[in-house]
């Protein structure tokens, strides 16, 4: 049928597939859900970006003084985000072009 998922062996509709879906995961998975469809890449190295490898990073850390609004926000791949750790954005990019 139209507009149907199979779950568990049932077909079920999509919109309640994506009610039961959305109320499953949390808030930073939506989150990030939302996130890839503007930033499907990594900020840093441009690696394709999945919900599995996808995290969150703080442009600003938090542990210095960054905040958890969107504007600080941006999605990046798990390598990218340790290798960062708390430094800035700022930081982050002068450590690595001096590498280079």
């Amino acid at each position: 049928p139209y507009n149907c998922v199979e779950r568990n062996s049932e077909l079920i509709c999509y919109e309640c597939w994506h009610r039961i879906y959305f109320s499953i995961i949390g808030k930073k998975q939506k989150f990030k859900l939302k996130m890839l469809k503007e930033i499907p890449d990594c900020f840093y190295c441009n690696q394709k970006l999945s919900l599995h490898n996808a995290t969150i990073d703080h442009m600003i850390p938090k542990s210095k003084g960054g905040s958890n609004e969107p504007s600080n926000l941006t999605l990046a791949c798990h390598t990218c985000n340790a290798i960062k750790g708390n430094l800035s954005f700022e930081e982050f990019v002068t450590t690595r072009l001096m590498e280079v």
